[in-house]
């Protein structure tokens, strides 16, 4: 019944799937779009044709991109930069921006993209989102010296001592912020890293958490103390010990995958948001075709008209009545309270003529 609910949720997860680039078959998530277009409408599904559109003309882009850096002198220190820019009306989420502070490399290839991209189009706005960028990232490891003590997670089915390994590390943007902090020094506590990176504490543990579980010899960092709670005193350090079997490594994602309950509070809000915005929309539409109308008659077409984006109850449309009422848009009649008039252009036009007076 409430299909704009499961139209917020269906969105999300779709912009999951796509920005992870998890869709298994994209001809069956454009034939289930193609469903809830014919069952609810083009309204229902524009926003989720948007979403696709966006990804087929991020590719297109990426490509021009690419080749602008090959025939052109910028700088972006040996960064393959994929970009995905997402449009705000489409994408269910994601429009906050969250604090993090870029590495050069990176952040000097983002620049590069962001004015070649408002060159073509210099009217819009890019905004970057880090929380939901990935990264690859080509780490060596060096084993523990020969004839030293055997360091943590030491296996020699795997490494050879004093031996430099290469892997290719597929992390998100933030793993990758705090990853390349350790070109610089050997070890950083957890206050270090959050003045460096300035990821939220939430965003900073949840990504270092993903460092430094496993079994010795596939945690990429090592904290101190040895535990999995993260605590501002603690240090990390490069496990010198890692090995893998394969040259490329996927970290687990750091994004969690069930909704929060603010998460949830957020969604509600938005829907709630919305359904006051069309059920508004909905009674204003109403009276000004009929002008006068009385309670019933105005109960039954405003279900009828809601009914195929969600069912309202008869209190919350009293509500919104109400709300109407307090802000002018119609008002009850005199002799029958349970009659309702439209007032919204002789409010309007009363305004303007105060305002001008004045």
């Amino acid at each position: 019944q409430d299909k704009d609910l499961f139209e917020q949720y269906y969105k999300k997860h779709l912009a999951k799937r796509l920005l992870l680039s998890k869709v298994i078959n994209e001809d069956n998530e454009k034939d289930v779009i193609i469903k809830f277009r014919e069952e609810c409408g083009l309204q229902y599904t524009r926003k989720m044709e948007g979403m696709f559109q966006d990804m087929w003309t991020s590719a297109s882009v990426t490509a021009d991109f690419h080749r602008h850096i090959a025939d052109s002198d910028e700088l972006v220190h040996g960064v393959e930069l994929n970009v995905q820019v997402l449009n705000a009306f489409h994408w269910p989420t994601h429009h906050v921006l969250l604090p993090c502070n870029l590495p050069i490399a990176p952040l000097a290839a983002f620049s590069a993209f962001k004015r070649f991209y408002l060159t073509l189009h210099s009217c819009r706005t890019l905004m970057l989102l880090p929380q939901l960028g990935s990264a690859e990232v080509e780490l060596y490891f060096v084993g523990p010296p020969c004839g030293g003590v055997e360091g943590e997670g030491w296996q020699t089915d795997f490494t050879a001592c004093g031996e430099m390994r290469s892997y290719t590390l597929q992390v998100s943007t933030y793993q990758m912020c705090i990853l390349l902090l350790f070109n610089n020094r050997s070890q950083w506590n957890y206050q270090e890293l959050q003045a460096e990176t300035n990821i939220s504490d939430k965003d900073l543990v949840r990504s270092l958490q993903v460092l430094i579980v496993g079994k010795p010899t596939q945690r990429v960092l090592i904290k101190r103390p040895d535990s999995r709670k993260i605590d501002q005193g603690d240090y990390f350090l490069v496990n010198t010990a890692f090995s893998s079997k394969t040259n490329r490594v996927k970290l687990q994602s750091n994004l969690v995958k069930y909704e929060t309950d603010s998460e949830r509070q957020e969604t509600m809000n938005r829907i709630t948001e919305n359904r006051n915005h069309e059920t508004d929309a909905a009674i204003i539409r109403i009276l000004k075709a009929r002008r006068v109308m009385n309670h019933e008659s105005l109960m039954y077409e405003l279900v009828t008209m809601l009914t195929p984006r969600f069912v309202p109850t008869r209190e919350y449309i009293k509500i919104r009545i109400e709300v109407l009422i307090e802000r002018g848009y119609i008002a009850r009649n005199s002799e029958d309270r349970r009659i309702y008039e439209y007032l919204a252009e002789e409010f309007v036009t009363h305004k303007n003529v105060t305002q001008y007076q004045q």
